[in-house]
């Protein structure tokens, strides 16, 4: 049957209002996505407030780790290692009086330059010696570790070393090393710029880092012996 006029009216009413709620509803949305927004742009700020309190915070632990580095350091400002020295049987009797006799000839030469007023008889020279451990065989020696008892003979030592005498290691010959008691922090910055092809030579000074570029005269000091080799050598002087 077809539709009276009546009908299509009352249809087109219908359909009307089905697309009535359309702009409230677009409204309502749009409201919606300006709350979450201004959520976001919230969330956001505090995010970067958080970020740039880590960083401050990270900024302090480092700074405070290398303090406490730095004082691990002074404590061991007395202190050398002697590397490469064999074990023997001897020492376990007298290893303060095998080190003396190792020392002599650094300690003449010290007074021959006038760095010393006279030798020093053992009592004047160490406050301890001895291995942290007990060597293995097939294996480097383990280091002597040395307190000596002012620095003016720590300085006579270390500027002598090269007169150590070099000694055989499992049918080798292998050079007596006299160095400073780093930290283990210290000496791997040490060990790093050492390797680096970056770096033209390092080597520890009173317990501080040293190096020198390729084609620079220019001694530089370690700030921060934490960080990398790209990030000592970019450090500012």
């Amino acid at each position: 049957m077809a539709q009276s006029l009546e009908d299509k009216v009352d249809l087109i009413l219908a359909q009307l209002k089905l697309l009535a709620p359309v702009p409230q509803k677009l409204e309502e949305l749009h409201s919606t996505v300006k709350e979450i927004r201004a959520d976001v742009d919230t969330v956001k700020h505090d995010v970067a407030k958080h970020e740039e309190h880590i960083a401050r915070l990270d900024e302090e632990i480092k700074t405070l780790k290398l303090s406490d580095i730095h004082h691990k350091q002074q404590l061991r400002s007395l202190t050398i290692r002697i590397l490469n020295l064999p074990q023997i049987p001897a020492e376990r009797e007298d290893l303060r009086g095998r080190i003396y006799d190792l020392f002599k000839p650094l300690l003449n030469a010290a007074k021959l330059a006038k760095d010393l007023s006279s030798v020093p008889p053992v009592s004047s020279v160490f406050d301890a010696v001895f291995r942290p451990y007990q060597g293995e065989h097939g294996k480097a020696p383990p280091p002597v570790i040395i307190r000596l008892q002012n620095r003016a003979i720590k300085q006579a030592l270390l500027k002598n070393r090269k007169l150590l005498p070099e000694q055989e290691i499992d049918g080798r010959k292998m050079r007596t090393l006299l160095v400073e008691d780093l930290t283990p922090e210290n000496h791997r910055a040490l060990s790093l710029l050492a390797k680096s092809k970056k770096v033209e030579k390092a080597w520890s000074a009173d317990g501080l880092i040293k190096y020198t570029l390729p084609g620079q005269n220019r001694v530089r000091t370690v700030l921060n012996v934490l960080a990398t080799v790209e990030e000592i050598i970019g450090e500012k002087p």
